[in-house]
């Protein structure tokens, strides 16, 4: 699929394998989440891309919009979720999400992901009141745990890992409004990625769907202000990436920089500046030189020296590095990026 000239015709053969396989009619999501791991990016843009023809040929919109979700999110992670395609991307799922909303509706699953991977996007947009809630009523129940097939319970565990991001989201954006609305938010996501572990715990043991959740506990309680808790789920998180060997990705990376930050805050910058270093050591070693990764993880170094040892020389060498990214950070990250220079150039005199 991926070496085929996306201008012409695919080769009849690739497409009678491609109808019948379960990356396509069922766990791309599944693939998507872990494909990052074992293709380049592009590989899998232009596998994405050929399963939206495939689906727009044959005339599966259900299909094509979670290839189309696939790809958008892809473009996403890789402009740091402001480029126009992503943008322009997004305003047509949503346009083709309402046009097939009936059909989209017979698959529980594929509706369930398309609606809060939607929302979420939505969810970003300051100005915006919140996306409404996913009612269960209006779609085919779940089948009872003994009659779900591997990839259904994993698929749950999936939708759950998404409710629970929106919540966190719309927690995220109601923090200085209504505390009230904040804490039921943030609980609610922690009983969606509660469950989520759990699924996976019980449906696949050690594997990476684990030492996702793992992380995103320990996100929603780094973004809460409780880092004892997030501390324990990243260190979790970090043991079964070693041992799974998943320990050189960008995902790791971030893990680590997740970590390094709850411990700065824990004033224990002797341990945080380690393990940011080796996130930094990763990111460096991976292939593009400028990207949102990268750029978060000597913003955290800039930042962790500045609080540990404000007159240290390091804190300015890794602002200087960061700033060489600024496309990558927000206006606020820049100033301090550049106060931090300032401040050692100050010290220097």
């Amino acid at each position: 699929m991926c070496s085929q000239d996306q201008a012409k015709d695919l080769n009849p053969n690739i497409i009678e394998s491609m109808k019948n396989s379960d990356i396509y009619k069922s766990s791309s999501r599944f693939f998507y989440d872990f494909g990052w791991d074992i293709l380049p990016l592009t590989v899998l843009r232009s596998f994405f891309k050929s399963c939206i023809k495939l689906a727009e040929d044959k005339e599966q919109p259900a299909i094509q919009i979670t290839f189309q979700c696939l790809v958008a999110d892809q473009e996403g992670r890789r402009t740091a979720w402001k480029s126009t395609e992503y943008i322009g991307r997004m305003d047509a799922i949503k346009v083709a999400f309402d046009k097939n909303d009936a059909v989209l509706k017979e698959d529980r699953s594929v509706y369930r992901y398309c609606h809060c991977f939607y929302a979420r996007y939505y969810s970003n947009i300051p100005t915006n009141t919140p996306y409404p809630d996913l009612l269960e009523d209006n779609l085919t129940p779940l089948p009872e745990n003994n009659d779900r097939s591997p990839m259904e319970n994993a698929d749950e565990a999936l939708i759950l890992i998404q409710r629970a991001h929106l919540n966190k989201k719309r927690a995220s954006k109601v923090f200085h409004s209504d505390k009230g609305k904040y804490e039921d938010y943030m609980n609610c996501a922690k009983s969606f990625y509660n469950q989520a572990l759990s699924t996976s715990q019980e449906l696949l043991g050690n594997h990476e769907l684990t030492c996702k959740c793992h992380k995103f506990l320990g996100d929603l309680y780094l973004l809460w202000r409780k880092n004892e808790e997030a501390i324990g789920y990243y260190s979790d998180a970090i043991k079964l990436s070693k041992k799974l060997q998943l320990d050189s990705n960008e995902a790791f990376v971030y893990l680590l920089k997740n970590d390094g930050l709850c411990l700065s805050f824990l004033r224990r910058f002797d341990e945080s500046v380690e393990i940011l270093n080796e996130a930094r050591d990763i990111a460096d070693k991976l292939a593009q030189k400028h990207s949102p990764c990268r750029a978060s993880v000597y913003y955290v170094l800039a930042g962790t020296y500045r609080a540990w040892k404000p007159d240290c020389k390091e804190a300015a060498k890794y602002a200087n590095t960061a700033i060489e990214m600024r496309e990558w950070l927000d206006s606020r990250s820049v100033k301090t990026m550049e106060d931090i220079i300032k401040t050692a150039e100050g010290h220097m005199e």
